[in-house]
């Protein structure tokens, strides 16, 4: 067995070094922030909810192949009433809000390469 198969292809690497670079924009004093990356598996904060997974090489363990190994979770509890929003279909629905529809996203929240619906679309109703 070849093994170098489970290692990252250069443009696998180009790719992950741009949307880290993008990431790194940054915010004006005084912004809260709505969205936070944390590893995989940690347990995520009261108030915030998984909506992404990426694969991070430099961090949360140091994978060199690809594992989404960081989770991107946003605020919910600072939402108002009727706001939508699209999570991973793993994550509870918190309460107050309502399940109102699923579908398949290929680029987000573990990445499938067959139609599974990964997102869900949540509305908040109190």
């Amino acid at each position: 067995m070849d093994q170098t198969s489970n290692l990252p292809s250069p443009s696998d690497f180009d790719a992950e070094v741009r949307a880290q670079q993008g990431s790194l924009a940054t915010l004006p004093i005084g912004t809260e922030r709505r969205t936070m990356q944390i590893c995989a598996g940690s347990p995520v904060p009261n108030g915030w909810i998984k909506v992404d997974d990426d694969w991070s090489p430099t961090s949360c363990g140091s994978p060199t192949s690809i594992t989404y190994n960081v989770w991107t979770i946003e605020t919910f509890n600072d939402k108002s009433l009727d706001t939508n929003m699209e999570v991973c279909s793993v994550a509870p629905t918190p309460r107050g809000w309502v399940e109102e529809d699923t579908f398949w996203s290929p680029t987000r929240c573990g990445h499938p390469t067959s139609i599974v619906h990964n997102i869900k679309r949540i509305r908040r109703v109190s």
